[in-house]
């Protein structure tokens, strides 16, 4: 009876020492799994960007390079992707180098299927010399469908995607209605009349996505995708009140700017490590009434990409 009971009693103290040793494993291999899973790339891009005048001819080229090292990690069974890349700079005219502001990314496959994923993301511009941070919070939804026929396959796929602009940079917005002839304290008035008040909230996109992907059967290491990006911009208006309550902003409603971007990507892997990646974004006038801002943003932008994997 006493060696039965002094054997249970190893048994338990065993069983618990086991235990013990398991959560321990479990514990430490939770710890180490970012540090597993990181990797590490690096890009050399050439990018040339071109501004047409109102006749669509080219008005004027600026042409550059970057190096653009990134490290990232996984984890939560890889369904969690983070990554940093620090692009370093030149243009044509320099061969110095000089750091511009990081990128930090993080995208969560929260719901996969085999014809549809939601995948929240945001897309943070890190604080760099008198750069401030700012970021974008966005929620993807896709719906996609694949055929295969004997000259390759075919990837058609459509989705939404409503997004938000915040960070910690102080926005001045000249959407702001108010009487002439009064004065607030809490307007800017500018050099040329105009006026200006702080934005109390952040724009938001609503983004409509549509595109195909074809890989080719006799080249399967090529694949080219187009896809276009209709995106309808909400920006907050307000009204400058001043009563016997004392002076305020009133929201009013939103401005509503529209754009329409092209984007190919012909891309080749050359081996496990090499990718060759050549990229074009077009800004043009579109079916969801484009509005295109031709001085500060380049109507075509061409990145032609070498891409290495590290580790």
């Amino acid at each position: 009876m006493r060696k039965g009971l002094l054997a249970g009693i190893g048994f338990i103290f065993l069983a618990t020492g086991a235990m013990a040793e398991d959560v321990k494993s479990t514990k430490k291999a939770a710890i180490l799994t970012p540090l597993e899973n990181m990797y590490g790339r690096v890009e050399a891009r050439h990018t040339s960007l071109e501004w047409l005048d109102a006749d669509k001819n080219s008005a004027n080229q600026v042409t550059g390079y970057s190096l653009r090292p990134r490290i990232g990690t996984k984890m939560f069974n890889n369904r969690l992707d983070t990554y940093v890349e620090t692009p370093l700079s030149s243009s044509a005219r320099s061969s110095n180098f000089s750091q511009k502001q990081s990128v930090w990314v993080s995208t969560f496959n929260a719901f996969e299927s085999e014809h549809f994923t939601v995948t929240p993301y945001h897309e943070s511009y890190l604080a760099h010399e008198n750069t401030p941070f700012s970021t974008i919070v966005a929620l993807n939804l896709d719906a996609f469908t694949s055929l295969k026929s004997s000259v390759g396959e075919f990837t058609v796929h459509g989705g939404l995607e409503p997004k938000f602009n915040t960070g910690t940079r102080e926005t001045m917005t000249s959407r702001v209605n108010r009487d002439p002839g009064k004065t607030y304290s809490l307007v800017t008035t500018k050099d040329d009349g105009s006026a200006e008040v702080k934005q109390q909230e952040p724009d938001s996109t609503l983004e409509y996505i549509a595109g195909v992907a074809y890989v080719p059967s006799f080249a399967p290491k090529f694949r080219l995708s187009t896809d276009t990006y209709f995106d309808r911009v909400y920006h907050p208006v307000y009204n400058a009140v001043s009563d016997e309550k004392g002076e305020r902003l009133e929201k009013s409603g939103y401005a509503l700017e529209d754009s329409t971007l092209t984007d190919v990507i012909l891309s080749y892997q050359a081996d496990s490590l090499t990718t060759i990646q050549n990229r074009t974004l077009i800004f043009h006038e579109g079916l969801y009434a484009a509005n295109y801002k031709g001085k500060d943003t380049p109507r075509i932008q061409n990145r032609l990409s070498l891409i290495y994997k590290l580790f």
